[in-house]
């Protein structure tokens, strides 16, 4: 496999495991929270968000431990994480069409309201997630990156995760200037 894939292959992994891992976490620490925003959100009947958010949440966690796994199992991870990403985009899509000002508690209690930024950053993981898929279909084993250059990647991956959590703060910093 061509040197840069397998950089590639550890970047969306890391990537796509670290950004569920965080909002599994988050939403884990305070459901209530996270099941007032399903509520919010105006989408389904309200007695569906106690079910709904722990269904969530434990594909979030589902997603973390196919990720992390690897093997066959990194092909399941990554194709949940398409589906739930899609899903959240479309809800957080709709939120907005309709103009109703919530909040998105996608990685944990929050009082951020709503943004078209934050369907900017679901795209954004969307897109790894997808890449990560492609690149992985047929091949979810292979590596060939030393166990330094693989750490590297890891780094640069938590790092870029953490600047993409915060784009539409970023995105208003850069604006203002």
């Amino acid at each position: 496999m061509n040197g840069y894939i397998s950089y590639l292959m550890v970047f969306c992994r890391v990537f796509t495991g670290f950004v569920f891992l965080l909002s599994a976490y988050g939403k884990t620490s305070d459901i209530s929270s996270f099941q007032k925003t399903i509520n919010s959100f105006r989408l389904i009947n309200s007695k569906l968000a106690y079910p709904l958010s722990f269904i969530f949440i434990s594909i979030e966690w589902l997603i973390v431990i196919f990720i992390v796994s690897g093997g066959e199992f990194l092909l399941y991870g990554y194709m949940l994480a398409i589906v739930l990403l899609i899903v959240f985009t479309t809800a957080l899509t709709i939120v907005l069409f309709r103009q109703i000002s919530t909040t998105c508690n996608c990685f944990g209690s929050s009082s951020k309201p709503v943004t078209k930024y934050d369907v900017v950053r679901n795209c954004g993981l969307l897109s790894c997630s997808t890449v990560g898929l492609y690149i992985t279909f047929g091949n979810p084993n292979i590596t060939s990156l030393t166990l330094e250059n693989a750490i590297i990647v890891g780094v640069f991956a938590l790092i870029l995760v953490l600047l993409w959590l915060h784009f539409d703060e970023i995105i208003s910093i850069v604006l203002q200037v």
